[in-house]
């Protein structure tokens, strides 16, 4: 299955130290991963991805992305000129992962800018653009349960405790590294609620 990722997911993932089950969770392979062209400039130069992440981490990211696909089509120009025309904007990183999965029959798509996805549903509701995207995206709160269920918290815990930083929702859902798994695990339900309702739709379901 084709997985296209943002690179806001992939950073906060290698902080974590969850690629690797993160992968293995959705049951995908490194070469069904596409990224953006813009996503291994972002790691090396961006000065906001600097301060937020390690050196060791932008490392792994950047050793991820060479053994990865860049998504290299230009996607669909009406679409295209729809997604630039959005009033309260969306970045080209998102712009350029939409618009790569027309006409495709099975994805998967990553992505931390909850931002982006409102503005998709809240400008294309109902529409083509909104529709192939439902029960296809992926966000970071999802995709942590995902692997708690697979691994256990156990697993993941101290992990999450330690590159809490990077991620203000598993932050606060740690509640200063106090929180049990139910408490842990009703917090982050209650961010993906409040996702799936304000996106109609386009959370993937597990």
């Amino acid at each position: 299955m084709i997985c296209f990722s943002d690179t806001d997911i992939l950073l906060k993932l290698f902080h974590f130290g969850l690629m690797k089950q993160a992968l293995a969770a959705l049951g995908v392979s490194e070469k069904e991963v596409y990224v953006t062209a813009e996503a291994a400039a972002k790691c090396r130069r961006s000065k906001r991805t600097r301060t937020d992440f390690r050196q060791e981490t932008l490392n792994q990211a950047l050793d991820f992305l060479k053994q990865v696909h860049v998504i290299s089509k230009l996607g669909d120009l009406e679409e295209l000129k729809q997604l630039e025309n959005i009033s309260n904007g969306m970045d080209t990183g998102e712009t350029t992962l939409f618009l790569a999965t027309k006409d495709l029959p099975d994805f998967l798509l990553l992505t931390g800018d909850k931002n982006a996805l409102r503005a998709l549903t809240d400008n294309f509701l109902s529409q083509e653009l909104h529709n192939r995207h439902l029960r296809r995206v992926v966000c970071l709160e999802s995709l942590i349960l995902l692997i708690l269920k697979q691994i256990g918290f156990a697993s993941i815990q101290m992990k999450l405790i330690g590159g809490q930083g990077c991620d203000e929702a598993i932050k606060n859902c740690l509640n200063g590294g106090k929180a049990s798994e139910a408490e842990f695990v009703r917090s982050m339900e209650s961010y993906i609620r409040k996702l799936e309702e304000e996106t109609q739709g386009l959370l993937k379901q597990f």
